[in-house]
């Protein structure tokens, strides 16, 4: 007679247990979806360009870390915003998550102006809040705000550099003699 209980109890608890893994599969619980920022690039006049270098610029602290991020095969950059795909990627091994104050992302090509993105607080650290959305700017009024779980694209404009120069003043508009 125990063992017959034994059994009894041993084929509701798989049936349970089966019943509660569907229903978290149907849910999707278990496959969560990745939030993703697809870059693109071109210049002024809508021509491609071609990014030699994409940085993540890490910014913990008093510390700064830098991650090199892979270009896909089209050009663009494929970049996952999710906290775990951050945690995995992490420069130099330890995970220093938690305490990342922002994030830049520093981007180069040959013949332009490099561009960095506005600070972004990333989704999962505790400057976003543990919020589940990012926000994402580059110069020239490029701005994106990304949920948790969705995908976007973007283009980003770059610009031929220029000549700049700094002019110091005495504050009454005349050249400041100790500059010369």
């Amino acid at each position: 007679m125990k063992s017959l209980y034994v059994s009894v109890m041993k084929f509701t608890g798989a049936c349970l247990l089966m019943f509660s893994f569907s229903f978290l599969i149907g849910t999707k619980i278990l496959m969560a979806e990745p939030t993703l920022l697809h870059l693109d690039f071109q210049d002024g006049l809508g021509g491609a360009v071609a990014v030699k270098h994409a940085t993540l610029v890490l910014v913990v602290g008093n510390y700064v870390e830098k991650l090199p991020l892979a270009l896909s095969a089209d050009g663009g950059l494929d970049l996952p915003l999710d906290a775990s795909w951050l945690r995995a990627n992490w420069p130099g091994g330890t995970s220093q998550l938690k305490n990342v104050e922002r994030a830049y992302i520093y981007l180069k090509a040959p013949g332009y102006a490099s561009i960095v993105s506005d600070p972004i607080h990333w989704m999962g650290t505790e400057s976003d809040g543990n919020e589940k959305n990012v926000v994402i700017s580059f110069p020239r009024g490029k701005t994106v705000g990304i949920t948790k779980g969705d995908s976007f694209s973007m283009v980003v404009n770059f610009r031929k550099p220029s000549d700049r120069f700094v002019k110091l003043s005495d504050g009454m508009e005349t050249p400041s003699r100790a500059s010369r």
